[in-house]
């Protein structure tokens, strides 16, 4: 069974929300898809489940670092981690080396004591396209619920 998931991003500037439950993804974009979910399941999609599970991204990762550098020690949110700079081998994620994809991606990564990750920050250009992603975890082992949007804010289209 994959992980549940629930997020929230900013994409330029714009506020994306996403549920996964059961391998299925709900996602709100605000005011660009009227306040209200769509929904992308998995066996009509064609997507790969493991895409939403965040055990398997980290694995992926894993198997593709070509370099990895200790920067120090420093907080985040209030925990003490290693910082790490470690580069990438995108064909060894499965990212195909088509035009715009760069031939290495850099990623800082901090680890706390026991090896998680708590904050991970990288910027990429694909295509002409700048981006950059933080992603920042916590609350290890802390009881959540999440459950799919309400019917009524669900889109039919």
């Amino acid at each position: 069974t994959p992980p549940a998931i629930s997020s929230t991003m900013t994409m330029s500037g714009m506020e994306v929300k996403v549920i996964v439950i059961d391998g299925t993804t709900y996602t709100n974009m605000g005011a660009a898809s009227g306040d209200m979910w769509t929904v992308t399941d998995p066996a009509t999609s064609g997507l790969d489940a493991s895409a939403t599970d965040p055990a398997a991204q980290l694995r992926l990762l894993e198997q593709a670092v070509t370099s990895a550098t200790l920067v120090g020690t420093e907080d985040v949110n209030g925990v003490s981690a290693e910082h790490w700079t470690v580069v990438l081998d995108p064909t060894l994620m499965g990212m195909a080396a088509a035009e715009g994809v760069p031939a290495e991606i850099t990623q800082e990564v901090w680890l706390d004591s026991e090896g998680r990750t708590v904050k991970s920050t990288m910027d990429m250009e694909v295509a002409g396209t700048a981006t950059t992603t933080t992603t920042t975890m916590g609350d290890f082992g802390a009881p959540v619920s999440i459950a799919a949007p309400p019917a009524d804010q669900i889109s039919a289209g």
